[in-house]
């Protein structure tokens, strides 16, 4: 197992670890973008370590931890965040919905990715 520097990450591992174990009857599989929570199940599927069969649907309607984290601090939406964890869930969070969009929605091949806002 990869060293996880938080709950958060260790939940996105598990869920690919499950999915590679246990989820082999599913088609279609959905995560929430917060906090990157389909990060290491995206990234898996696009190295091919799962069914390319498998479905990945990230849905989004919160702001981004980034912006979120500022508006708690008082700062700027705008400011630079030097937090490490809230960097890596804001990478995880966007690359997440980003391979899941890349990589199209169920079997059709006509079928058009969208991000659900």
């Amino acid at each position: 197992m990869p060293l996880l520097s938080n709950d958060r990450q260790a939940a996105s591992y598990n869920a690919y670890m499950w999915l590679r174990d246990d989820g082999i009857h599913c088609r279609i599989v959905h995560f929430h973008a917060l906090d990157g929570l389909g990060y290491y199940t995206a990234t898996a599927k696009h190295q091919g370590l799962l069914p390319p069969t498998l479905a990945i649907v990230v849905s989004s309607h919160a702001p981004s931890a980034t912006r979120l984290h500022n508006l708690n601090l008082g700062s700027s939406p705008t400011a630079t965040v030097l937090d490490e964890d809230v960097l890596t869930h804001e990478h995880m969070q966007r690359r997440s919905a980003e391979l899941a969009v890349g990589e199209g929605c169920g079997h059709a091949p006509e079928a058009q990715p969208k991000l659900l806002a």
